[in-house]
């Protein structure tokens, strides 16, 4: 993981690193981006490129701003929490996501990182309106078409 900012302060004994301003952090295609980050190692920091190469990175969490662009996924919130243990990030506040043409808002989401799958809680869908509308021949496509529709979740009862 390569992490940027205007600022970095280190907390030894928290085994903690804030980093404010302009953050940027990569790991392999995934790419946060955050007013604030707070980073934390299973193991005493010594200089955070230390922890970098061992991998003792466990826990970032970005706070304010936050973007998180995975392949064709990207999804805005107001705080993001990465886990590298169980390889997810959890989303809260102000949760807006785009992936292939589909918009989705909600209240927390996460992103299961191997598994390629996301899951969004009090979640609003928008799809995307289609080219042509399709023919009642036409059994792989449904809806409308040249429409968009929302589609919301069923209320618990």
């Amino acid at each position: 993981m390569t992490i940027t900012s205007k600022r970095m302060i280190i907390e030894q004994a928290e085994q903690r690193a804030t980093f404010e301003g302009d953050v940027v952090l990569r790991q392999g295609e995934l790419l946060m981006r955050a007013d604030r980050a707070d980073v934390w190692s299973s193991q005493p920091l010594g200089t955070l490129e230390s922890a970098q190469e061992r991998g003792t990175i466990s826990k970032v969490k970005a706070s304010g701003h936050v973007d998180v662009i995975q392949g064709d996924r990207h999804v805005q919130a107001d705080v993001a929490v990465y886990d590298e243990a169980k390889q997810e990030i959890e989303l809260t506040g102000h949760l807006f996501g785009e992936e292939n043409g589909y918009q989705v808002v909600g209240a927390r989401g996460v992103i299961y990182l191997q598994e390629n799958r996301s899951v969004i809680e009090g979640s609003q869908v928008t799809i995307p309106a289609t080219a042509k509308p399709p023919t009642p021949t036409d059994k792989s496509r449904s809806g409308a078409g040249g429409t968009g529709a929302v589609v919301q979740p069923p209320r618990d009862r």
